[in-house]
């Protein structure tokens, strides 16, 4: 898609797709994103912001569904990535924070190794040492961790072998958003289900893509639902805290 150059620390480039109301977005790392049914104003908003990166994290990210674009070659590289050595193996320093265990970081290649007190690790590449060194010193790792680096870098989780073989299972043709959900009064969430057994966490978002959250407590779905925002209780608690998959 073509994109037009910003002024701004985080975002690089971004271009809009009206027919679609696809949102495509460079970041500096060399990352881009696209973000689905996104209304022509928000994109007119967003380059006529007077800081394109502080609307970017209040209005866009965590408001619309969205997806990493591989090139090819990368695509592949990510890939072979995704081997079994790659298990949370980065030394990690345990953190004061109620979102965050431990957190790492390997300055050869730039890359931030989080460990989450759901027990997920996740790896965040083409991560300045400074954002490392600012998250460690921050006063409060959680908001920190969302307000600048949660969504501002390519990421992936990372598996154990065999709970790897138990996710490519999952993603049978079966799964495809069948749980009982509840609706719900948000302008970014549309409906919410949970299976106890499972402690899976099925949410429908009004762009009507539907994700699974897994290993998620039950008390975080009854906050969920009992939240006076709906989307902020998401966006806060939810959303990169756990590990997850689009079904829709």
């Amino acid at each position: 898609m073509k994109r037009t150059p910003v002024e701004s620390s985080l975002v690089a480039s971004a271009g809009y797709a009206p027919q679609t109301r696809t949102l495509e977005i460079q970041f500096h790392s060399g990352k881009i994103y696209r973000y689905y049914d996104v209304p022509e104003e928000v994109y007119t908003e967003l380059m006529e912001a007077d800081s394109v990166g502080r609307y970017f994290i209040a209005e866009i990210r965590g408001a619309f569904s969205y997806e990493q674009c591989y090139r090819q070659d990368h695509a592949a590289t990510r890939l072979a990535d995704s081997s079994p050595a790659l298990e949370g193996t980065m030394k990690r320093i345990p953190v004061e924070s109620s979102l965050v265990a431990s957190a790492g970081y390997a300055p050869q290649t730039r890359t931030l190794e989080i460990q989450f007190h759901s027990g997920k690790i996740y790896r965040y590449y083409d991560v300045p040492e400074e954002v490392y060194t600012e998250l460690m010193e921050a006063d409060s790792v959680g908001r920190y961790f969302i307000a600048e680096i949660r969504g501002a870098f390519s990421y992936e989780q990372c598996y154990r072998q065999d709970h790897a073989a138990t996710r490519l299972a999952d993603s049978s043709p079966a799964l495809e958003g069948t749980m009982k959900r509840i609706p719900v009064e948000s302008s970014l969430v549309a409906s919410a289900g949970y299976d106890s057994k499972n402690r899976m966490l099925e949410i429908q978002f009004h762009s009507d893509k539907i994700y699974r959250y897994y290993d998620v407590p039950e008390e975080v779905y009854k906050e969920l639902m009992e939240a006076d925002s709906v989307g902020s209780y998401f966006n806060a608690e939810i959303r990169g805290a756990f590990s997850y998959e689009q079904v829709r």
